[in-house]
């Protein structure tokens, strides 16, 4: 059962050109993990993994990045406070998991 703690309550996303050119920049650390979790979970899963990690899965092709990744380093590292992994997948049509760490 998902987690009701990182549940999306905006808009749907319709396809992976949204998916992966969401912009996450200038939100709370909740808000970032709130809104991460209701874009993942149009296209694939977000599941929280413990009080500090969460895995997000974004389906869309039929090769799979997995990516290691800590919100600090997302948050500080894109411009859009993303998984660095999504510009690679949205330019090459792929799936993309990302485990996730706070801190």
């Amino acid at each position: 059962e998902k987690s009701a703690r990182f549940r999306y309550r905006g808009p749907p996303m319709q396809d992976a050109a949204d998916t992966f050119n969401a912009e996450l920049s200038g939100l709370t650390k909740g808000e970032w993990l709130t809104k991460l979790a209701g874009i993942t979970e149009e296209r694939g899963y977000f599941e929280p993994l413990g009080k500090r990690h969460f895995a997000a899965f974004v389906e869309q092709g039929t090769t799979l990045l997995v990516t290691f990744e800590t919100i600090q380093g997302m948050r500080a590292l894109s411009e859009a406070a993303v998984p660095l992994g999504w510009n690679m997948v949205r330019d090459h049509g792929w799936s993309h998991l990302c485990i996730g760490s706070d801190g």
